[in-house]
């Protein structure tokens, strides 16, 4: 079996959300607008006016702007800019890098249920930043993410469960948290639930089953799946071949690749 990684994603995530606002779509009056509400103390428009200053989206670029509005709104109790705030922290685009007023942030936006923040505190405690390591409180956080739909979470618990890091080793529930994933479309999950068909670990061994999902997995972007998906493909007869080849490409179809 291949050697299990943790896949450790703190960096800055894109949301793209908008203020529920009446602003113009002219670039100059929007960012007008945008800050005479953030002055008002409207949280949604701070936190769009940190994404402006953040991406240098109609405002020339500038990460210390970008912080003074998340942190605006982040105090106001939105997710978003705690979540984006802590982001901020972990990378020190704008202040200087600081994981325990990251592991602050992120706590504040997972309470609220924030998904993304849920699977990034997850991983400040599976890598003792900001915290001290500790792999069941990792794995805690995981669930709570996955609960929520959000692909990595899943994928990285399945790893948990299926190395037993942090959690008793449980091959069923490691593949039912890789279909999760799987079926978002996140090809490291679709990898690992076709190496599981593949064993037999959690499931029964199903060569035709782990053909697709590595063929999904190679077409969506993981290069490791290919190899094992042609290694198993040897093993076919002509027609197993076709029968393979025609529930990998139903799979293809129904489980593109989505972006994390």
């Amino acid at each position: 079996m291949r050697k299990l990684i943790l896949v450790f994603t703190l960096g800055i995530i894109s949301y793209g959300s908008l203020v529920s606002a009446n602003i113009t779509t002219t670039k100059s009056n929007r960012i007008t607008q945008l800050q005479q509400l953030a002055e008002q103390g409207n949280d949604k428009a701070q936190y769009e006016l940190g994404e402006k200053y953040f991406r240098g989206q109609g405002i020339s670029q500038d990460f210390k702007q970008a912080v003074v509005w998340y942190l605006k709104s982040a105090e106001l109790g939105n997710a978003d800019a705690q979540f984006r705030l802590a982001t901020m922290y972990v990378n020190g685009f704008g202040v200087r890098r600081d994981y325990d007023r990251a592991i602050e942030w992120y706590q504040r936006a997972a309470i609220q249920q924030h998904v993304r923040a849920q699977s990034n505190m997850a991983t400040m405690y599976a890598h003792g930043l900001g915290v001290k390591r500790n792999l069941p409180e990792a794995a805690y956080w995981y669930e709570q993410a996955s609960k929520g739909g959000y692909a990595l979470a899943q994928f990285n618990l399945g790893l948990m469960y299926s190395i037993g890091n942090g959690v008793i080793k449980d091959y069923k529930k490691a593949v039912y948290w890789f279909k999760h994933a799987a079926k978002q479309g996140y090809a490291k999950a679709q990898d690992r639930l076709g190496v599981m068909y593949a064993e037999g670990h959690g499931v029964n061994k199903d060569n035709k089953m782990a053909y697709a999902w590595l063929a999904t997995a190679a077409c969506n972007g993981n290069k490791e799946s290919q190899k094992f998906h042609d290694r198993i493909g040897k093993l076919f007869s002509d027609k197993e071949m076709k029968a393979a080849q025609a529930l990998a490409e139903r799979y293809i179809k129904k489980y593109p690749t989505q972006i994390d």
